[in-house]
């Protein structure tokens, strides 16, 4: 709204420097015919630009099959206008509007065909610039709407994707409990208490936009702890992820995917596996360093993104286009996934 009115007194201040401008430049009586036949010109030109700003163009020069009525009654228009103004030079040097001794002292009136011409060629320029002006209006108003269309989308399919990871995060960490139960039911107990403050985060802070980088790494070592109690000596499990004062902000879940896919893929049913998690910030670079075993039998698949890690992704390119790095590789039985994200900008 207040767009569309700082847009209408815009166009009322330059119609009115136009008005006035014949006025202003030009000496003598403001009421002088001189001054009235100037204004009328201008008037006649203002009028040709918004029929064609506000009307003429929308209605047929966009579609190709109008753009001959365009055409048409643009040349109409000009044409009805160049007869008025004709009409009322003629009535200008003729004594009906001056006396008649000073008819005389008049200086003969310029070719019908040069004035003609001179109409034609000002009405045209006219009309051009109203097409560009209007083309270009349109152009931006076009581009804006695509800006919000595609912000709108954004943010639905961050919502769908946010939708689709508690579910999977839940499966993974249920399954983890249940293969827990048969180890230990103490254990287990345990495991579904530190699972009650798991899914508090993930329904209370993972549906914010971007929580305290420390409260991800929290629920990053929460989850940890809670997957190191299936672990048996065979696994070493090794963390680093320090305290976080940094003060900034990320957004919630990123490395979750990321660890979990560690613990699917590196832990064997048999023989000696490892698991490093590294986590730390530095210069507004928060970095994720993880690597793990991978068994004979998960080798085949450990370069395949499952939904997870392709959700991640594609979280990864609606919050951070250019801001992040991640790379993955798989040699010699390691897989090794490294995330890098930039945060200088998100602090509190």
């Amino acid at each position: 709204m207040k767009r569309e009115t700082y847009r209408i007194i815009k166009h009322s201040i330059v119609v009115l420097i136009a008005l006035l401008s014949p006025i202003i430049i030009e000496e003598g009586d403001i009421l002088c015919c001189e001054h009235i036949l100037s204004v009328a010109v201008v008037l006649s030109y203002v009028i040709i630009f918004y029929l064609n700003y506000l009307l003429f163009i929308d209605r047929w020069l966009y579609k190709k099959e109008t753009r001959y009525i365009y055409i048409i009654v643009n040349i109409v228009v000009v044409i009805l206008f160049w007869s008025i103004l004709e009409l009322w030079r003629d009535i200008h040097f003729k004594n009906h509007i001056l006396p008649t001794e000073y008819y005389y002292q008049l200086p003969p009136p310029p070719s019908k065909l040069l004035m003609a011409m001179k109409d034609v060629w000002m009405g045209m320029l006219v009309i051009g610039f109203s097409i560009a002006l209007r083309v270009a209006e349109n152009y931006f108003k076009q581009k804006e709407q695509i800006t919000e269309l595609l912000r709108l989308k954004s943010e639905a399919e961050l919502a769908q994707l946010k939708h689709q990871l508690n579910p999977h995060f839940l499966f993974n960490t249920l399954n983890n409990i249940y293969a827990l139960i048969g180890i230990s039911q103490a254990r287990a107990q345990s495991a579904v208490h530190d699972l009650s403050k798991l899914l508090r985060y993930a329904l209370y802070e993972g549906n914010k936009d971007k929580v305290l980088l420390e409260s991800e790494l929290q629920f990053v070592r929460n989850y940890l702890e809670l997957m190191s109690l299936r672990l048996t000596g065979a696994v070493k499990l090794q963390v680093d992820i320090p305290v976080d004062t940094s003060n900034l902000y990320i957004a919630p879940m990123l490395f979750i995917t990321l660890v979990e896919n560690a613990f699917k893929h590196g832990v064997a049913k048999s023989g000696d596996s490892f698991i490093n998690v590294e986590i730390k910030e530095c210069n507004g670079v928060v970095e994720c360093n993880i690597s793990n075993s991978v068994s004979i039998v998960a080798n085949s698949i450990a370069d395949k993104s499952g939904i997870g890690v392709e959700n991640l992704k594609k979280r990864l390119n609606l919050l951070y286009p250019g801001r992040y790095c991640y790379e993955y590789s798989n040699k010699d039985n390691v897989y090794h996934a490294k995330l890098k994200i930039e945060l200088k900008d998100d602090k509190a």
